[in-house]
């Protein structure tokens, strides 16, 4: 249901930059769209932590799929300007993350960053 109203959404905008404010407003969906992307850099820092032959914990879980990922892929989702999350086995494996920077300068983008660090200090907590 949601992603068929990110596409739809998308076919109107040309983009998936869903906001919680201003003209193109659509709180629910903005927020699951914030949703994936913190599912999705879970299962990134998963996905590193496994290639890194640590050990996954139980409460180390996420609600996205490689297969979810490329259809939110497919309509022009972007992940590269958010939190990148990884494990640092040099470290006693502990997390690493930071912001990297974004080129555009719009309100979705820093609605983004805020959600991007909302959920950066959740997977520090964890």
């Amino acid at each position: 249901q949601n992603y068929i109203e990110l596409q739809q959404y998308h076919l109107l905008n040309g983009d998936v930059n869903v906001s919680s404010k201003g003209p193109r407003k659509n709180k629910r969906l903005a927020k699951w769209v914030g949703q994936q992307k913190m599912e999705y850099w879970k299962w990134k820092a998963i996905q590193q932590k496994m290639e890194q032959g640590l050990e996954i914990e139980e409460h180390e879980s996420c609600e996205i799929n490689e297969e979810r990922i490329q259809l939110l892929e497919n309509i022009g989702m972007e992940w590269d300007f958010y939190p990148t999350v990884s494990y640092n086995n040099d470290n006693g494996g502990s997390l690493d993350a930071s912001i990297k920077k974004s080129t555009k300068n719009d309100a979705s983008t820093n609605n983004a960053k805020e959600n991007a660090s909302n959920a950066l200090n959740l997977l520090l907590l964890a």
